[in-house]
């Protein structure tokens, strides 16, 4: 082989050909985590929304959320409304007064 003649060796093209296939590896990981996160994200606000809206209005009872009403107060209610999602217990509480002396 020649001087002029230059360019990368075996060992050093399968070397570069291994740190971009961990690198590309570790991106692809990364996005489905990010991906992952962002569905559990959206599916924990959904259920606070549910939650929030059953506090709000009468809905079709959900065997998933359910709703209590406890006077605490003269002329208050606490509303409460629980669900459980991902072994987690979900708690909203509205305090509603209708009658408030100054």
């Amino acid at each position: 082989m020649s001087q002029l003649q230059r360019g990368f060796t075996l060992p050093e093209v399968l070397l570069a050909l291994l740190l971009m296939t961990m690198t590309l590896c570790l991106l692809l990981r990364s996005q489905l985590m990010i991906t992952q996160g962002f569905s559990w994200q959206w599916q924990q606000r959904e259920q606070w929304q549910a939650l929030r809206q059953r506090l709000q209005g009468p809905l079709a009872e959900s065997g998933r959320i359910e709703l209590q009403r406890r006077p605490v107060a003269q002329g208050c209610q606490l509303y409460l409304a629980t669900t459980h999602w991902q072994q987690k217990e979900m708690r909203l509480k509205q305090l509603i007064c209708t009658h408030v002396t100054p």
